[in-house]
């Protein structure tokens, strides 16, 4: 890679260090940005799990003391208006079922797996009386649409690389220009002159930075050689001269 990239042309370069600079720069950032409102979401979800268990907890109480399934059962029914709530469920002391809500179409649902936790979000909250548990609430919440929205976060990011990709390449481009044509120059007058075209060339100067120090530099090494073989030629051609006067006196 670094072979290739050493061959490669400055202008060209630039544009791929533009774009990869701008492309991990945006990755990274919406990357951050993206996980970390997929974070915030799931807390959010925890704390809504965390205020329906309690406020369900608190409804529950006589029903699981009284051993009402029916009231129990319409306490944790209520939350089928969370569709995003999959299965609520009531618990006595021994840990068994006293009543239940399964939303429709998520009757086998495996909760134990290892992929449970990315696929649904559990809260388990105690039912208590005069101090004492008397049973425990458990509310399964779906991540699917939180997953959902992370795929769009997603979509989003790969619309912004491609993006800051493209504008990256505009800006390569355009700077190129400003950078490298005068090298570009340079480097043209460069070989004219390592090709016979005699040292008058000069190479236009563009700006004030190091490329125009370096120009500038050129330019005045151009002219002293420029001297210098002015001055070999009327010394040659003043020797030629007295070699032919003294010749004739001869």
């Amino acid at each position: 890679m670094m072979p290739r990239f050493r061959s490669l042309s400055i202008g060209a370069k630039l544009i791929v260090l533009f774009m990869t600079t701008a492309g991990v720069a945006v990755f990274i950032m919406a990357i951050f940005l993206a996980s970390s409102q997929a974070y915030y979401a799931r807390m959010n979800l925890k704390e809504e799990l965390q205020t329906l268990a309690e406020l369900t907890s608190i409804s529950s109480q006589a029903a699981l003391r009284f051993k009402d399934h029916r009231a129990a059962g319409e306490t944790v029914g209520v939350l089928k208006v969370k569709p995003h709530i999959i299965q609520a469920r009531i618990l006595d002391m021994d840990g068994n079922i006293f009543a239940e809500y399964q939303k429709k179409g998520k009757t086998d649902l495996d909760l134990d797996s290892p992929w449970s936790r990315l696929r649904f979000l559990s809260l388990s909250w105690p039912i208590e009386h005069a101090d004492e548990r008397i049973g425990t609430v458990v509310i399964t919440a779906d991540l699917t649409d939180l997953w959902q929205a992370y795929g769009r976060s997603l979509g989003i990011i790969a619309l912004a690389i491609l993006c800051s990709l493209l504008l990256a390449a505009w800006g390569a481009t355009r700077l190129r220009r400003v950078i490298t044509a005068p090298i570009a120059r340079l480097a043209e007058v460069t070989r004219e002159v390592s090709g016979g075209g005699g040292y008058a060339l000069r190479v236009e100067k563009y700006s004030e930075d190091e490329i125009g120090a370096l120009i500038d530099g050129f330019n005045e090494m151009l002219g002293r050689i420029q001297t210098r073989d002015k001055q070999l030629a009327d010394h040659s051609e003043h020797l030629e001269r007295e070699v032919t006067s003294r010749t004739a006196h001869l």
